[in-house]
């Protein structure tokens, strides 16, 4: 009996252990693929996190509320990203960019209450700001030659 056991044993185990010589599993496919691709990584890590707090929010989580807040809030930081990565894939860092993205809308709205402006000039007026430092800080980088870091520590 127990011979017999043990030679079931070893049948099943190389039985399991052998795979098709012409198909691969789908395990080792996704995994050529992400090691070609390693892009594709971050695409599945974003789609694992969406199921982990779907599930963890009791199905809260993709809810048409909840889209609409995420859809009209990063449109703003993805325009900010897109001109930091551009900066730094020139080896350059822009640090006056978090600052100077506070500044103009609040001097637009201080501008607009106290001052009375209306609102479409104050918005102008805090747009011409943001180029204005941009301005400033791209004249001393490129034409004095100071490091980028160096340079937008300080404003505004």
């Amino acid at each position: 009996m127990n011979v017999e056991s043990n030679s079931l044993e070893k049948a099943n185990r190389t039985a399991a252990s052998s795979t098709p010589a012409g198909r691969p599993s789908v395990g080792s496919r996704l995994a050529a693929i992400l090691s070609r691709y390693k892009e594709a990584s971050i695409a599945v890590v974003a789609v694992l996190l969406v199921i982990y707090f779907q599930i963890g929010s009791n199905g809260g989580f993709l809810t048409t509320q909840l889209m609409s807040v995420v859809l009209r809030d990063t449109g703003r930081l993805g325009m900010i990203s897109v001109a930091e990565v551009m900066l730094m894939i020139t080896g350059e860092i822009d640090l006056s960019l978090s600052s100077t993205f506070s500044l103009a809308p609040y001097l637009m709205v201080l501008m607009s209450i106290t001052w009375g402006l209306p609102l479409f000039a104050g918005a102008i007026i805090g747009i011409l700001l943001g180029v204005a430092i941009g301005f400033i800080n791209g004249f001393i980088t490129v034409r004095m030659r100071v490091p980028s870091l160096i340079t937008t520590v300080g404003p505004p």
